[in-house]
């Protein structure tokens, strides 16, 4: 009887963790327009978009380990939308990408369903699953999680829309205390902190930190 008791919890488990996000519908129809003014944002970013591709050896961004954890409403921090037309493995920074094939809603509060597609390599569609988006005039919502991940084909990334606005196409430099004005180091091994291996861009400061508006010192 034990292992009977045992063997269940592992088909339990075995099978929460297969169906994790495969059908991202409202668990209860939203009051009116409530989703257009209680959401989760996601940051817009350049490496989102179909512009942006995994280079060879590339750390691969994955929506189910970074950044989502909760099934609710989300929407970009730039107003964009999940790509409606398939993107390439690789696009997106990620070697599975998800898209949106459906039409999205067009009146305030209008509810529509739509298929997210995870790319796969011979398909545009290797995995799905049904998203409810709403209209909330300016931009719209999108009730998903975080992405299923698949042992065998990877695991998935929203695709957003490229768009040319620069509060959205922007590129992040990570965090460094050396960067600090504070921070003071004359020594040779810090001679070679040099940003001459950035390309030209939009680039923002993780942390919303600005470059400094008065000259500092040499060695700062």
């Amino acid at each position: 009887m034990f292992f009977g008791i045992f063997f269940q919890i592992i088909l339990l488990n075995y099978f929460i963790l297969t169906n994790a996000w495969t059908s991202t519908q409202p668990p209860t129809t939203p009051l009116w327009d409530e989703p257009c003014h209680t959401h989760i944002v996601i940051e817009s970013k350049f490496d989102r978009t179909v512009k942006y591709t995994l280079q060879n050896g590339e750390h691969e961004f994955c929506d189910d380990m970074y950044g989502m954890y909760t099934e609710g409403w989300y929407k970009f921090s730039g107003n964009e939308n999940v790509l409606t037309k398939p993107p390439k493995p690789g696009q997106c920074g990620s070697s599975t990408p998800i898209w949106f094939d459906g039409q999205y809603p067009t009146s305030y509060a209008e509810v529509l369903t739509v298929t997210a597609c995870v790319v796969g390599n011979d398909t545009d569609c290797e995995h799905s699953w049904n998203v409810s988006v709403m209209h909330c005039e300016k931009y719209n919502v999108a009730y998903y999680g975080s992405p299923q991940y698949y042992t065998n084909s990877g695991c998935g990334r929203y695709c957003m829309e490229y768009t040319s606005d620069p509060c959205s196409n922007y590129s992040v430099i990570d965090y460094d205390s050396t960067r600090h004005q504070d921070y003071y180091n004359q020594s040779y091994m810090y001679m070679y902190n040099c940003d001459s291996f950035w390309s030209g861009g939009w680039y923002y400061f993780e942390g919303g930190y600005s470059l400094l508006t008065i000259p500092p010192l040499s060695g700062q």
